[in-house]
């Protein structure tokens, strides 16, 4: 009797294990940099790609200087797909909840979308440095 027990509760237990595992989907995750007026293509392929298209704004304090506020930098990116359908998007370095400031992140088609960086980052000795950069991680 206490085999036939065992049994049915190990049993049970393989049962309940298989109906507990859920499948997990492999995501990718990768590290970009796009110059400005540049794309690049996202999985290897010609499209979808993500393209550089402006500097919107750049208000981050200088190296060299002391500012009460860190201040951020707004890029608008574009996203075009294998039909030629181009999305454009506006996102900062830094995301604000409480100010009309563009987010640091979106998801658009599947792809989650994050600003890293933009650089150079401002010096005030030298105001105008090009060429601009924006580094993005791209998860799909």
């Amino acid at each position: 009797m206490k085999k036939l027990h065992s049994v049915t509760l190990l049993a049970v237990a393989l049962v309940l294990s298989f109906y507990s595992c859920e499948k997990t989907e492999d995501t990718v995750s990768q590290t970009r940099t796009i110059e400005k007026g540049g794309c690049i293509s996202i999985t290897g392929n010609a499209f979808p790609s993500i393209c550089f298209d402006s500097l919107i704004t750049d208000s981050r304090c200088p190296a060299d200087a002391v500012c009460v506020w860190a201040g951020f930098a707004a890029v608008r990116l574009s996203i075009k797909n294998d039909a030629g359908i181009i999305q454009q998007f506006t996102l900062a370095t830094q995301g604000f909840s409480n100010l009309p400031i563009p987010a640091n992140d979106t998801t658009i088609n599947g792809y989650h979308i994050k600003v890293v960086d933009v650089t150079p980052y401002p010096i005030l000795s030298a105001p105008s440095q090009e060429p601009k950069k924006v580094k993005l991680e791209i998860t799909y």
